[in-house]
């Protein structure tokens, strides 16, 4: 049976449990937010840039913490590649890295790609 819409056959197969691997691992993944008590304050960027724009960020005024942004590729639902541009509009990057893998939640499914940016990211904070 096919979707109703052609746009809602990815969201149909990101919820596949058979079709996309471990029930295990995606309700644990899915009950993480809840049981830390993060996933309110997660969406929390996204609910002040609908009810309260004076919150978002400053444009071109980055702060002085250095930032590091790795973009992760191999979602469902190809979203676009942000421009490092716009991240230096808002953030001090002091490190910028693609991926063609990783997807929504890199932890789950590429951890060793993420453990070893982790590592080369924070480094030169070791000798601190």
């Amino acid at each position: 049976m096919g979707s109703p819409h052609p746009r809602a056959e990815p969201f149909r197969a990101a919820l596949d449990i058979e079709a996309s691997g471990d029930l295990a691992l995606r309700l644990g993944t899915a009950r993480l937010g809840r049981t830390t008590r993060t996933a309110a304050s997660s969406l929390l960027p996204y609910w002040a840039y609908r009810h309260a724009p004076g919150s978002a960020l400053p444009a071109d005024d980055p702060g002085s913490v250095p930032v590091a942004i790795d973009v992760f590729g191999g979602e469902i639902v190809p979203f676009p590649k942000p421009p490092r541009e716009l991240a230096e509009r808002y953030f001090h990057v002091s490190h910028w890295a693609g991926h063609d893998r990783g997807g929504h939640f890199p932890a789950v499914a590429e951890p060793q790609l993420l453990a070893d940016r982790l590592r080369e990211v924070f480094r030169p904070c070791r000798g601190s």
